[in-house]
Parts: C-alpha cells; sequence; structure tokens
C-alpha cells in the first residue's frame, strides 16, 4: 500500500504562519484552534471576509487547519458544507470587490527573458562593474535554465551542478531532477543556456555544489522578484514557469 506523501518543508512553513494567523483569531474570540469544529472556520472565513482579506489567503488559512488538525489526528473541519459555503460566498464578495482582485506575476516569455536579462547587465548604484558582471552571469544563468527546464523556483534552488549531463553534438544538455512535486524528471538545456551556465560556473564560488548562490527559494524568488521591477514587470519565482509554458501554447 502506498504512503502518502509528506508535504514539503517550504510548505509545513507556509501552513505554519497562515496557522499563526487562524490562532490568533480564535484566541481573540475566546475558540480553540483545535476544536476540530466547523462553525469556528465559518466564523474566522466570515471575519476574514468583513475585513476584505483575498481569498487566495483564506483558502491558504483554512488548508492549514486541515493540516493542523490532521497533524493532531482529529477531524477535519473544513470538509464540512458549512465551511464550503462560507468560501464560496466569500468568494462572491471578493469577485464583486475590484480592490480583492488577485494579481498574477507575468510570465516570462522568451522575448520578456532577454529583455529582463538585458537590464541585468546594467551596473546598480554604488556597484562596481566587476561584481556586476558576475551578478548578472548567474541570473542569466538561472532564468534562462528555468525557462528551459520549466522549473519551479525550489527546484532552480535546489539545482546543482551534477545534475547536469553531457552536451551532446549541438551543445545541449539534460538536466536530471531527483526530485520534484511530480516525482524524478528530465529537463532539456539549450546550447545558449549551456553556454550561460558554463561562463557562471567559471566564476561561481561554488562550481561543484548548488548552481545558485541563493541560500532559499524564497531568496531567488526576491532576487526574481526585484530583477523584474528593474525591468518594470511583475515578475515572481513561477514566472519563468509560467513563460515558457505560454510559449508553447502560443506556438
Amino acid at each position: 500500500m502506498a504512503t502518502k506523501k509528506r508535504p514539503k518543508r517550504s510548505t509545513i512553513k507556509t501552513y505554519e504562519q497562515a496557522w499563526q494567523r487562524y490562532s490568533t483569531w480564535c484566541e481573540s474570540e475566546g475558540h480553540d484552534p483545535l476544536d476540530a469544529d466547523p462553525a469556528t472556520v465559518v466564523a474566522f472565513v466570515n471575519a476574514m471576509n468583513d475585513r476584505g482579506l483575498k481569498m487566495s489567503t483564506i483558502r491558504l488559512t483554512c488548508a492549514s487547519v486541515t493540516h493542523f488538525h490532521k497533524r493532531h489526528g482529529l477531524a477535519d473541519p473544513t470538509k464540512h458544507e458549512p465551511v464550503r459555503d462560507a468560501l464560496a460566498w466569500a468568494q462572491e464578495d471578493a469577485d464583486a470587490d475590484e480592490s480583492r482582485a488577485e494579481t498574477s506575476a507575468t510570465p516570462l516569455t522568451k522575448d520578456l527573458l532577454e529583455r529582463v536579462l538585458a537590464v541585468s547587465a546594467i551596473p546598480r548604484s554604488c556597484e562596481s562593474p566587476a561584481h556586476a558582471a558576475t551578478r548578472h552571469a548567474e541570473m542569466s544563468a538561472v532564468l534562462r535554465l528555468m525557462f528551459d527546464s520549466a522549473l519551479r523556483c525550489d527546484e532552480a534552488s535546489r539545482a546543482r551542478w551534477s545534475w547536469l549531463g553531457e552536451p551532446d553534438d549541438m551543445g545541449r544538455r539534460d538536466l536530471r531532477i531527483p526530485a520534484s512535486k511530480t516525482g524524478k524528471r528530465t529537463g532539456h538545456v539549450s546550447r545558449r543556456t549551456a553556454e550561460a551556465l558554463d561562463r557562471w560556473r567559471a566564476t561561481s564560488p561554488d562550481p561543484d555544489g548548488r548552481i545558485t548562490t541563493a541560500p532559499t527559494t524564497t531568496a531567488l524568488a526576491a532576487r526574481i522578484k526585484r530583477l523584474g521591477q528593474r525591468a518594470g514587470v511583475e515578475l515572481s519565482g513561477h514566472s519563468a514557469r509560467h513563460g515558457v509554458l505560454t510559449s508553447c501554447a502560443e506556438n
């Protein structure tokens, strides 16, 4: 019998942050956050809806309620019909309120990738040309790799040089991804991206370890977001994956 896959560490951390929101509200209202009572969740959803929170935040918090109740061997209160109804009504309110509209990051398509990397090459204020060149070499390699292999940000932050296969006759490579949300898979690296990776590896402080110097997934996503801001677009850690899928759909 197959065992259920445990949530990733980053997912658990996100649940913990959302659970803190729920627990704080419960304490302020005199509720036990682990009472397994659907009425408590309904009251929370209604209260957050009245405060104008985005639905993504409300639904994430409900997911954390599920996670922590199951962790303590308790019944999941979010599966009851009153909770589903409360979420549906909150969604209707959110849809009618433009200020609560969910915003999504811009897909990093091939053309936009080149535009963003051109901005990346420009030295920042008080930045030496050498530091700017090193920073650009890394971002060029990492973003191109994320685009070519449709990498999630967490995959890109974990990617190691050892994942790269040997180049073929055309200079292309494979990227063997040992573990992801969909299990093991192989990404593809174009010749141009392989060349960018070679340039970055020549100056990387860890040429046999991780490809990016960003210490965490969050840190890498923040770098991508800041670069997007400099280029005048809204980017996130998912933009490269969204961009390659958008490009494929357009083609």
